[in-house]
């Protein structure tokens, strides 16, 4: 936190401005900057709050293993955890909801980091695995996970300060299925053939408004009313209507289910090497490999990649995709 800590030292040296809604070009309304930065007299301050302490975390984790016959094994595994305290950013001016009037009037923004976020996660995790023998082994891995949370990030920002309830829900890596096999066979002729088939249940998203609803400074966090933060994508049936609602207020055509994008992930990987001996200790491997086999569209890449302005024609819409077949020969020399 020394980065915060050097902020709140400066905070009241060094103006800040935030403009939402700036017009184009001109987004200081005709005045030069300097007459812009003297109208706006309520200064913003960042600064730490004094019961600020050290997040805390308890972990606990019970495994079970058991060999089902020479060379096979399965093994199972459950983990909990529970971390509290960690840091967040809220916006403490915040307008009140009902009265509107703000607790320092006198005063813009007002960004306090504090403890208060919190992150759970469970996960069963199932493997059975066959060692190497009779030319071949393979290991079938499963893991059922749910993980919440009130934010993602070194220090995420409520969403409301005044309700800050609606920012708890699925972890925006939240998968909840996840599914690998692999495997491998030794062929006569010393062919070793591999392939690895990968599945993977889809993450959620947030709907946001795309403007600042609580006038709290920001309109980049603020989520459509009647929503909570990363329902989409979790089989809620007020979470659409709801955005559609949202949407029909600001003269939008409704989005369909049809419309909105998931990143399940199904991908098929296949290799085959042949080793040859050219003298001594020397070897050459003639590897040949194949990505993504079936060709799949798998939308997304790391991260959040949905369109989550609930006022764009693309809401719920995933723009990126990762790389369809692709083939690859090498060659590896060992001495």
């Amino acid at each position: 936190m020394q980065g915060s800590m050097r902020k709140e030292m400066v905070a009241l040296r060094q103006p800040e401005v935030s403009i939402d809604n700036p017009g184009y070009p001109d987004p200081y309304g005709g005045l030069s900057f300097s007459d812009f930065i003297q109208g706006d007299t309520t200064p913003n301050l960042r600064y730490m709050d004094d019961d600020l302490r050290n997040a805390k975390a308890t972990n606990f984790s019970l495994g079970y293993s058991r060999e089902l016959a020479p060379s096979l094994a399965l093994h199972l595994d459950g983990s909990y955890v529970d971390v509290a305290d960690l840091t967040q950013e809220a916006r403490t001016n915040t307008p009140h909801p009902v009265s509107g009037v703000k607790a320092y009037p006198g005063w813009g923004t007002l960004r306090r980091i504090q403890a208060g976020r919190s992150h759970e996660y469970r996960a069963l995790f199932a493997r059975l695995e066959k060692r190497f023998s009779d030319n071949y082994q393979f290991l079938l891995s499963y893991t059922l996970s749910k993980q919440d949370n009130d934010g993602a990030g070194t220090a995420p920002s409520i969403s409301d300060y005044h309700n800050p309830s609606v920012d708890w829900g699925p972890g925006t890596a939240d998968r909840r299925h996840a599914f690998v096999a692999s495997g491998s066979y030794l062929f006569p002729g010393g062919i070793n053939f591999g392939a690895v088939w990968t599945m993977r249940s889809t993450m959620p998203f947030s709907a946001l408004a795309g403007k600042n609803l609580n006038n709290d400074g920001t309109s980049s966090s603020d989520l459509v009313p009647g929503t909570t933060r990363n329902q989409g994508n979790r089989g809620n049936a007020s979470f659409l209507p709801a955005v559609n609602a949202w949407r029909a207020t600001l003269g939008k055509s409704p989005i369909s289910q049809d419309d909105i994008d998931t990143n399940e992930f199904r991908k098929l990987d296949v290799r085959a090497s042949k080793t040859f001996g050219i003298g001594g200790s020397r070897n050459i491997e003639v590897i040949l490999q194949a990505f993504n086999v079936l060709g799949r569209d798998n939308l997304g890449r790391i991260g959040n990649n949905w369109q989550q302005k609930s006022t764009s024609s693309s809401f719920g819409q995933i723009l990126d995709v990762y790389d369809r077949q692709q083939l690859e020969l090498a060659l590896r020399f060992t001495f």
